[in-house]
């Protein structure tokens, strides 16, 4: 596997322990609707993508923050801005194929 799949990956793990972690059913929920379009994303990188990574993996790190802070508003708006940030990555990766 390539360094950017990895963290393709990793990002994937990360929403899963979040949703393990979460309270709050309406996170829990929006967590495994977040978990299933990155579990359905082409994993497959390209340097085009490399400015949408990097905003996905700093929300990712915010994401962490708001959940063990039991953060639900921000956790949920932030959880919105990652579905729409991988929705436009998938749209982007059809675009290249």
């Amino acid at each position: 596997m390539t360094p950017r799949v990895l963290i393709f990956h990793s990002v994937q793990i990360d929403v899963e322990v979040l949703y393990k972690q979460a309270t709050n059913e309406l996170l829990k929920a929006q967590l495994n609707s977040l978990y299933e379009i990155i579990r359905f994303s082409n994993p497959i990188s390209n340097n085009k993508l490399n400015d949408l990574e990097i905003k996905i993996q700093s929300k990712i790190e915010a994401l962490k923050l708001t959940v063990s802070n039991d953060n639900i508003e921000d956790s949920l708006l932030l959880i919105k801005d990652l579905s729409m940030f991988f929705i436009e990555r998938n749209k982007k990766c059809m675009l290249m194929i």
